[in-house]
């Protein structure tokens, strides 16, 4: 039985439903004509050849890192992207820690939902992701390091202008 101030508020969470839905349509709609554009479409195409990337996440990437040539590196652009692992050295002894946080975190967040999906369908981003787990025991940080990776083979993509290349077995 209800009564009518919850139906009230359940007519109100509706209309903010179908509000927010029509909201993200559009917007989505508008990133894809943004993808397709003149100015991204090339690139954004390229993205794509990696396994894991799709059109958002391409875009995203291309966007934020609109100039690939300014990093001189990978650690450059691993700090960019707040991916970078932090590093404490003392003498002879050196220290693993946290991800630097950097970036955009959308990105980041992107770019490790990509990572999930790299590890499920190319051999080499399953590799990478076992290799990583045996190194750490821990899934979480594994991912982010084949996130750290993808980041940087997406920034490699862009600088030396040419599509992935998968693993031939």
């Amino acid at each position: 039985m209800s009564t009518p101030e919850v139906q009230t508020t359940l007519r109100a969470y509706l209309t903010e439903f179908v509000t927010l839905k029509t909201v993200l349509a559009e917007l989505t709609r508008e990133a894809r004509d943004l993808s397709q554009a003149a100015r991204h479409s090339a690139v954004v195409t390229r993205l794509m050849t990696h396994p894991g990337i799709g059109w958002l996440t391409a875009l995203v990437y291309a966007v934020e890192v609109f100039q690939p040539e300014r990093f001189s590196g990978s650690r450059q652009v691993s700090n960019y992207l707040g991916l970078a692992p932090l590093v404490r050295q003392s003498g002879d002894r050196s220290y693993g820690g946290p991800t630097v946080k950097g970036g955009r975190d959308y990105l980041r967040a992107m770019l490790v939902e990509s990572a999930w999906n790299w590890k499920r369908r190319d051999v080499r981003g399953r590799e990478l992701y076992n290799r990583m787990f045996e190194n750490t025991g821990c899934s979480q940080k594994a991912i982010v390091a084949v996130a750290r990776h993808l980041g940087v083979n997406l920034w490699r993509m862009l600088i030396t202008e040419e599509d992935y290349r998968p693993t031939t077995q």
